[in-house]
């Protein structure tokens, strides 16, 4: 989602002290504001200062087999912000037993213009997990100034290529293998002790891991019934459990899935 087409959690949120997700698809962020804003090259995401301390964003990928020491990769992003700024970081790192170790680690600045900026490093020693990309991986902005990104992009090499753009379908579903927000469907349960009524449904994406599954808005219900609980839980899907007090046991809901790293 480095062309922050996605927004699955919604299109703007605040953060707060702590990296969470909570808006923009495979970003988290912490102290700061987000938002989605349309640039010149795409989507993309603003983020403004809200008087909490360094604000940052940045992703977590879990492909690790290429990062291997030795490898050059290049980052590239075109960036601006609500005022000329000076010496902000731009973050490329991975943990090697306990410790962090960056591919990039440089600084950059902007203007109130787009600009496209591109940072080429090589892998120090073999990163083994939590390969982390940060456009800005900690920067006191002053509150109220915001800095917006599109077209985030690592690749091999050491040569910054053109933004590879994907079809929304596609990107949404690279992103829900790690969070989506489902449908059920009208599931017809069926009776077992004690008044309970059991259903199973499918992801609508298989995921990369077994996520924590919670239900949401149910749409339709045949009869009375709670609570609910989730069993089952794979990459593929899960079985809904709910005590029903009479009725039809039937049920419909919205659900979400989440497998983050």
């Amino acid at each position: 989602n480095g062309g922050f087409d996605v927004w699955q959690r919604g299109t703007s949120a605040t953060y707060p002290d702590g990296l969470t997700y909570k808006c923009v698809d495979r970003w988290r962020l912490q102290r700061t504001a987000s938002s989605q804003v349309t640039t010149p090259y795409g989507q993309g995401v603003r983020i403004t200062d809200n008087a909490q301390g360094n604000d940052m964003i940045e992703q977590v990928i879990e492909e690790t087999a290429l990062f291997k020491a030795g490898v050059s990769f290049t980052l590239s992003f075109y960036v601006r912000s609500s005022v000329a700024l000076t010496s902000v970081p731009v973050r490329v790192w991975g943990v090697v037993t306990g410790s962090g170790s960056s591919v990039i680690s440089e600084t950059y600045s902007t203007t109130t213009d787009w600009v496209r900026k591109t940072f080429t490093g090589t892998a120090p020693v073999d990163l083994l997990e939590d390969i982390r990309v940060s456009p800005i991986p900690a920067y006191d902005l002053s509150t109220g100034q915001w800095m917006e990104f599109a077209n985030v992009q690592l690749e091999l090499g050491s040569v910054a290529t053109d933004f590879e753009h994907r079809s929304y379908g596609e990107e949404l579903a690279l992103c829900q293998r790690y969070y989506q927000k489902g449908r059920s469907g009208q599931n017809f349960g069926y009776y077992s002790s004690n008044y309970t009524a059991q259903y199973g449904f499918a992801f609508d994406v298989v995921m990369r891991t077994t996520p924590t599954v919670v239900q949401d808005t149910v749409i339709n219900q045949g009869g009375t019934g709670a609570p609910y609980s989730f069993a089952d839980i794979s990459i593929y899907g899960a079985r809904h459990t709910m005590t029903i007090n009479g009725g039809s046991p039937r049920i419909d809901f919205l659900y979400t899935a989440d497998a983050e790293l």
